[in-house]
């Protein structure tokens, strides 16, 4: 499973190090800021909005969990993973601490790189669910089987809506699963959900059907993220 395309901050020092990351992710699509410190990675998180943030544990101005527990200021569910060329137990529990997900080994490498951003991503969709459900684990397992299993319905719904230029139906159903996604931290699904939404309010149907083909699309990316982490 791939993940889809991401916001990435990369915050790395060495130039080496942030063409290396910036290439392996712009190859697999993702948007890449990359800064060289720690200054500039908080700065650029206080105005732009991330997905996933790489950040090198000794940055030149200040350390990775630093950055990170600043970073969590702006963006609280931004997801982080530390980048180190060494890992103490002490060093782990700090970045833990701060509330980066996980740690990338030095030299990093692609099947690394992305493993690692599957599972992080995977968890904090569940992290933020979990969050948006009170902390009660059984309803989580509840909502994301539900999700799964309604989502293909709603877009087939959908799809069916937009043929027949039904639009108090399209509304219904992309309202419907505009309120599922937003249970998850998936912004580009919801906002194609909420546009489907309100084309339906508007009874306009041009290029609804590139929207909605940009809607499955994230709803499968969501969906496989979901499994992955079952």
């Amino acid at each position: 499973m791939r993940v889809g395309a991401l916001r990435v901050l990369v915050a790395e020092d060495s130039l080496f190090g942030r063409e290396v990351l910036c290439t392996l992710l712009e190859q697999q699509g993702h948007e890449v800021t990359a800064v060289g410190n720690g200054a500039d990675a908080i700065a650029a998180a206080a105005t732009q909005e991330f997905d996933l943030a790489l950040l090198d544990v000794e940055l030149p101005d200040t350390d990775g969990p630093a950055v990170a527990a600043a970073i969590r200021t702006h963006q609280p569910r931004v997801a982080i993973l530390a980048v180190t060329g060494h890992t103490t137990d002490d060093q782990k529990e700090r970045c833990a601490a701060a509330g980066m997900d996980g740690f990338l080994s030095k030299p990093v490498r692609p099947e690394q790189l992305f493993r690692a951003m599957e599972r992080t991503m995977g968890c904090r969709l569940r992290s933020t669910a979990l969050l948006n459900l009170g902390g009660n684990p059984r309803l989580l397992e509840k909502v994301v089987d539900a999700f799964r299993k309604e989502t293909p319905r709603l877009l087939d719904g959908i799809r069916s809506a937009i043929a027949a230029n039904d639009a108090p139906r399209l509304h219904r159903l992309a309202h419907t699963l505009h309120g599922s996604i937003r249970y998850f931290n998936a912004p580009r699904a919801a906002a194609w959900a909420l546009r489907l939404q309100k084309m339906g309010t508007a009874g306009e149907f041009a290029n609804a059907d590139d929207v909605l083909a940009a809607l499955a699309e994230e709803c499968a990316q969501l969906d496989s993220r979901l499994a992955d982490h079952a």
